[in-house]
């Protein structure tokens, strides 16, 4: 149990809590269950959300902008009110809960104010948010979303690591090799082999194949030479 800043404050749990938003994951954060009723802190969850937000240094009143900015708001702990633009809503002593790290409200207070609708799951820990509003965060995700798109249509590739291709003179690679003897009826014998060699030569792909045939020799157009320089620079 942990004490409040003033004496006369009542004693409440800190608990850790899960909050989902659905379209952006979710993200653990800390919240205080206090006589059945569970209050999250207006800063760290605006943080998230990416709700311009300003706390006070004693953690009396939150003040900022709701998604735009002539839309201000103040929610203070001294006054038991929130004022969202041209609305005042009364506050009573269990909406807001100012302790040593911060100002909290009930989890049922940002639904009236804001249309930020907080579902408590006391079983498995964890907050789902709904709302009818387009939050920064969830507009930051679509217009990332669309900048990928417009990306893949124009062809253009974002990659993590690019290794810079190095050039040698020569550099030694693979070999290959296979022999193959075979008998017909008559007592014809034939025999056969390969030889297969991959290096790297003035900065160039090498590749060579010679093929030999105890019957035909070395035939030039059994023979396989070819070498590849691209400059991806």
């Amino acid at each position: 149990m942990v004490n409040a800043m003033a004496q006369q404050e009542p004693e409440y749990d800190e608990i850790g809590v899960f909050l989902m938003i659905q379209g952006v994951g979710g993200f653990e954060m800390n919240a205080v269950y206090m006589d059945d009723k569970l209050y999250l802190p207006v800063g760290e969850l605006f943080g998230f959300l990416k709700i311009n937000h300003e706390l006070s240094k004693n953690y009396d009143s939150v003040s900022g902008f709701f998604l735009k900015e002539q839309n201000r708001y103040l929610i203070s702990h001294t006054g038991q009110v929130a004022t969202v633009g041209n609305e005042k809503y009364p506050l009573d002593k269990t909406s807001l809960l100012r302790t040593a790290n911060g100002l909290y409200m009930r989890n049922d207070v940002f639904g009236r104010i804001f249309g930020l609708y907080l579902s408590f799951n006391f079983r498995s820990m964890s907050i789902e948010l709904k709302t009818h509003h387009e939050l920064p965060v969830i507009k930051e995700l679509r217009l990332a979303v669309m900048r990928k798109n417009v990306s893949r249509l124009k062809g253009e590739v974002t990659v993590d690591t690019t290794l810079k291709r190095q050039y040698h003179p020569a550099r030694g690679g693979m070999v290959d090799w296979s022999v193959i003897s075979s008998q017909s009826e008559g007592g014809r014998s034939d025999t056969r082999a390969s030889l297969g060699l991959g290096a790297e030569l003035l900065g160039g792909e090498t590749n060579i194949m010679l093929n030999y045939s105890s019957r035909t020799g070395f035939e030039e157009r059994q023979q396989y030479y070819r070498w590849r320089w691209a400059n991806n620079d």
